[in-house]
C-alpha cells in the first residue's frame, strides 16, 4: 500500500504524481483542477455584490378607504435582473396615515393625497395614494342564456351615478358614498330590467352581477347560475 501510494504523492511541494501509471496520471490531474476551480469559486465570489438597479414598490398606485390597511411590497434587481432581498426604511408623506416597518399602510380616518416611500441602499421608490371615503360598485352583465350583454346602462337608483357595459359584459360605478344603494339595469326592447341591492364601503368594490331575463312572454324563468 505504501509502495503504491509513493507512485502518486511525492513528498515536497504536494505535487501529485504518476511516474509509473498514465491512467493514474489523468484521474490526478482531473481532482487537482477540479479542486483548483472550486476554490476560485469560493474564493472569487466571495468578493462580489448584487448591485441593485431596479427599485419599485407593489402597488406603485393604490386607493385605500380611510381606516383601511394596504400592504406594500419591495421589488428590487440586479443587473442580471435577478431578484434581491433588501430591508428598506418606510416612510409616508401627506398625513395620509402610518407605515410598519414591514410595509404594512394603515389610512388615516380622513380623505387625502401622499406617498408611501421606500429607501435602500441608496436608492428611493414611492406609490402615489388616494385615501378615500367613497367606494365601487362593478359586476357583469349576462343574459338567461349565458350571453354577455354589451352597451347595457346600469344605474344606482335615485342616483346620478351609473355605467354601460363594455363589449364583455362589465361595469364599474365609480365615486360612491359608503352606504346601501340599490343597483338597476335599464329595459330595454329585448331584455326586462334587473335590479339587486349593494352595501358600499370606503375603498372597497362591491360585486354585483345580474342575469337578466328576455322581454318574452311568458318570461324565461330558468336564467343559468353565473360565477364571475
Amino acid at each position: 500500500m505504501a509502495s503504491w501510494f509513493n507512485k502518486i504523492v511525492r513528498p515536497g511541494p504536494g505535487l501529485i504524481t504518476a511516474r509509473h501509471n498514465p491512467g493514474l496520471w489523468l484521474i490526478t490531474s482531473f481532482v487537482f483542477v477540479t479542486v483548483s476551480f472550486a476554490l476560485f469559486i469560493l474564493v472569487g465570489c466571495g468578493d462580489l455584490e448584487s448591485e441593485i438597479v431596479s427599485f419599485k414598490l407593489s402597488p406603485p398606485i393604490a386607493t385605500i378607504g380611510i381606516n383601511h390597511p394596504q400592504l406594500f411590497t419591495v421589488i428590487a434587481k440586479d443587473s442580471l435582473d435577478q431578484i434581491v432581498s433588501v430591508v428598506p426604511t418606510w416612510s409616508v408623506t401627506g398625513e395620509i396615515g402610518t407605515i410598519s416597518s414591514g410595509g404594512l399602510f394603515i389610512a388615516a380616518a380622513r380623505t387625502g393625497e401622499g406617498f408611501v416611500r421606500a429607501t435602500a441602499n441608496g436608492l428611493t421608490a414611492e406609490a402615489v395614494v388616494t385615501v378615500t371615503d367613497l367606494g365601487w360598485i362593478q359586476g357583469r352583465v349576462v343574459d338567461s342564456v349565458g350571453n354577455l350583454v354589451p352597451n347595457l346602462k346600469v344605474y344606482l337608483f335615485n342616483s346620478s351615478n351609473f355605467d354601460f357595459t363594455d363589449s364583455s359584459g362589465k361595469y364599474s360605478i365609480s365615486q360612491v358614498p359608503a352606504g346601501t344603494y340599490s343597483v338597476w339595469t335599464t329595459q330595454t326592447s329585448v331584455y326586462r330590467a334587473a335590479s339587486a341591492e349593494a352595501v358600499v364601503t370606503s375603498g372597497e368594490a362591491t360585486p354585483v352581477n345580474f342575469t337578466i331575463l328576455y322581454f318574452v312572454t311568458p318570461a324565461d324563468t330558468n336564467p343559468p347560475d353565473f360565477n364571475p
